[in-house]
């Protein structure tokens, strides 16, 4: 299953352009593929971040309030290879990438839950247990939100 879906990434992305595609799987892969769209009116921003730690930086932009949200999927390099990446996404649309960036990007927006499972599997634990208490409120919202969604979709059993 793994390797059909690296087969579909693989055709899509070389569609759009590039010559070569490292696939990487990850717990986003299925819904990278299923869903994925490319970026390519979004302007890109560079901002600074750790070297080689896209995951964690995109979830530190998260969890320091510096984007809306955490983008995940593939970039185009300029070397013409698709590699997996994942940037901060402003509510203006504006990529946050903290490297030289990619000529084009490729994949899904994390909503808030899934933002925060992100940064929980990408930083430290003190990290996220630090952006729960100052973020209470909105924490509490989302857990709502995930239960009423999950209780929406659930059908009792006779």
């Amino acid at each position: 299953m793994a390797a059909n879906r690296a087969m579909r990434l693989r055709q899509k992305l070389l569609a759009i352009g590039g010559s070569d595609v490292v696939v990487t799987p990850d717990t986003y892969l299925p819904d990278v593929v299923a869903h994925g769209q490319t970026f390519e009116e979004a302007r890109v921003r560079i901002v600074r971040g750790l070297p080689n730690q896209c995951h964690n930086n995109a979830a530190r932009l998260w969890l320091a309030g510096r984007c809306s949200n955490i983008g995940t999927g593939y970039y185009l390099c300029f070397d013409g290879r698709w590699l997996q990446h994942s940037w901060g996404m402003t509510r203006a649309g504006v990529i946050l990438d903290t490297h030289s960036g990619g000529r084009l990007y490729f994949g899904i927006v994390l909503d808030d839950l899934s933002s925060l499972a992100f940064a929980e599997s990408a930083c430290q634990p003190r990290e996220v247990k630090g952006w729960i208490r100052t973020h209470r409120k909105r924490y509490q919202a989302m857990l709502v939100d995930a239960l009423v969604e999950l209780a929406s979709g659930t059908q009792l059993q006779p």
